[in-house]
């Protein structure tokens, strides 16, 4: 079989879809535990220290409808409580998680798009 890249094509942000631009490949971090072996003084047995990390997906470039109050929306998504935030993939695949969007975003008006992160505590889900 197969494997089928491409860019997203939605996410659905507190229950609002938003269009991906369709030229841009996101960084995904499914979440879980990162593992890190420390050798012990004697050289021949290690601990394995597992700190868990949150999900995220950065780089994920939307179209933003002016006219739509698409930008306002997503200002008062992040200042509200951790929301569902749903992926649709190139081979129709979805992941979901409960997060909200990191950082700062820019309106960019020329284009009429963004590019976003998110992030939420725990792991991206496959529906």
């Amino acid at each position: 079989m197969t494997a089928r890249g491409g860019p997203p094509r939605t996410v659905s942000v507190g229950g609002r879809e938003f269009a991906s631009t369709g030229s841009n490949s996101p960084n995904v971090v499914r979440g879980g535990v990162e593992n890190e072996h420390l050798v012990n003084g004697d050289g021949k047995t290690a601990r394995k220290i597992e700190t868990p990390i949150p999900w995220s997906v950065s780089s994920f470039s939307i179209v933003i409808d002016n006219a739509n109050g698409d930008a306002e929306y997503l200002v008062a998504f992040q200042k509200g409580d951790d929301g569902d935030i749903v992926f649709t993939w190139s081979d129709g695949s979805v992941d979901a998680g409960v997060g909200n969007i990191e950082g700062t975003f820019a309106d960019e008006k020329a284009t009429a798009s963004t590019s976003i992160e998110f992030k939420g505590p725990g792991e991206l889900k496959r529906l």
